[in-house]
């Protein structure tokens, strides 16, 4: 893949654990990838917080696109 590429997980997700986040951001081979671990929420990432941050990685994704010079 060559699209940034963000990851988002809850320390506390009691359906998929942190370290297969870790695990696949490890065997990514795209320089620009992040995994960003909430110390809070749950698998779903529903809460206030949670959604604030979510739409914050998108945005700033969709502004990093939009600067990317177009071939």
């Amino acid at each position: 893949m060559k699209c940034p590429i963000r990851i988002l997980h809850a320390f506390g997700d009691e359906e998929v654990d942190w370290q297969k986040s870790f695990q696949f951001l490890e065997n990514i081979e795209n320089p620009d990838a992040d995994l960003i671990i909430r110390k809070q929420g749950n698998h779903r990432l529903m809460k206030p917080r949670d959604l604030t941050l979510l739409t914050y990685t998108i945005q700033n994704l969709l502004d990093q696109i939009e600067a990317t010079p177009k071939l």
